[in-house]
């Protein structure tokens, strides 16, 4: 009997203590339950509003969850910073790009172009461009410059990077021929290319370029330390949908800046730039460095015209007029008048080009 009265007197105590702890914390513990009903609450309100309002797709490499204010989204490891260039590829680097290709970079940052068949010793051809040269969206062996170079039994340095304009195209040009010998160099460029002379940021990612003082260009760098400081803020309430829909609403230009969509422009002559900068590859091959100099108006999809009367492409042309070093291939022609792209067939090949839910976005062609 007495340790039934002991056990019942020690529940009593017990719960009296709770009791007390309970009235005494109080406060805290109803903090801790609305914190936790609104997460609950939140966590259910962003699984509802992804259903009903779907995320806009990313490139493969990217996981479900990601940082909807971040450029960083479509970093797959493969680029580095360079303060003249903006950005390049990262030598010896390997992995898969956004949209699940595989590419292998050399030591001087040129896409591998996964060939084994033997190679003449010269010449050396420098393919330079943006991302159609590069090859975004297919494996080594499969981008132009690979194929260019196995059909032709001549080497075939990939030198694209995805982004460049004309500007940084030169840049890098000019970087190479300092450190090795090419016989050939072909620049591959889309309308894009021309436009993005002007770029001082895209995608939210510093970006070098020309200016003209005395008629003469000059060019800009970057510095690590000029990207903005973290913004925590961002950094952590971006993975969240909900709160990205609303930003974009209220806070559009806060919210874009430093994503995906941040781009920003210098006030300079687009077209005058741009002249300039053909002069200056046109230079390359007169000044005896190379045997040619070789420019291509790539199609950025079936159909696309916009590089064949333009100024850039009409300045080229007068100058291969008198310069036997200097070609013109206009490919966005070509393309139309390949034999396989005619007769009745336009819609298998818009299908086959430019439909984005097979994972070409043009790059394919």
């Amino acid at each position: 009997m007495s340790e039934t009265v002991d056990g019942a007197s020690n529940f009593t105590y017990r719960l009296s203590m709770q009791n007390q702890f309970l009235s005494k914390n109080k406060k805290g513990i109803n903090i801790i339950l609305f914190i936790g009903s609104f997460l609950v609450s939140f966590f259910l309100l962003e699984i509802l509003t992804r259903y009903i309002f779907p995320p806009p797709p990313v490139p493969r490499n990217v996981s479900g969850i990601y940082n909807f204010a971040d450029y960083k989204i479509y970093d797959t490891g493969l680029v580095a910073f360079d303060e003249d260039l903006g950005w390049v590829n990262k030598p010896y680097a390997r992995g898969y790009g956004m949209f699940g290709e595989y590419l292998s970079f050399d030591s001087m940052g040129f896409r591998e172009n996964g060939n084994t068949k033997t190679l003449r010793n010269r010449p050396v051809i420098l393919a330079i461009g943006d991302s159609y040269t590069l090859g975004v969206e297919v494996d080594n062996a499969d981008t132009w410059p690979s194929r260019l170079e196995l059909k032709s039994g001549i080497k075939v340095l990939n030198g694209g990077v995805g982004g460049y304009g004309l500007d940084q195209m030169l840049t890098r040009t000019t970087s190479v021929l300092k450190k090795m010998t090419v016989d050939y160099v072909i620049v591959a460029f889309i309308l894009e290319d021309i436009h993005r002379v002007k770029q001082i940021r895209q995608y939210s990612i510093l970006k070098p370029h020309y200016t003209l003082q005395n008629n003469n260009l000059v060019s800009s760098k970057v510095k690590l330390g000029d990207y903005p400081p973290t913004d925590y803020f961002k950094k952590i309430l971006g993975y969240s949908y909900v709160v990205h829909l609303f930003m974009t609403g209220l806070f559009k230009d806060y919210w874009s800046k430093g994503g995906i969509s941040d781009m920003a422009y210098a006030d300079i002559d687009e077209m005058e730039v741009s002249f300039k900068i053909i002069d200056a590859f046109v230079n390359l091959a007169e000044d005896g460095k190379l045997k040619g100099m070789i420019f291509i108006a790539l199609p950025s999809c079936y159909g696309d015209l916009s590089l064949v009367n333009h100024p850039v492409t009409q300045h080229i042309k007068k100058i291969t007029e008198k310069n036997s070093r200097v070609f013109l291939i206009d490919m966005q022609t070509d393309l139309l008048n390949i034999k396989i792209f005619q007769g009745g067939r336009d819609a298998e090949i818009h299908a086959l080009f430019n439909d984005s839910t097979k994972g070409y976005h043009g790059h394919f062609s």
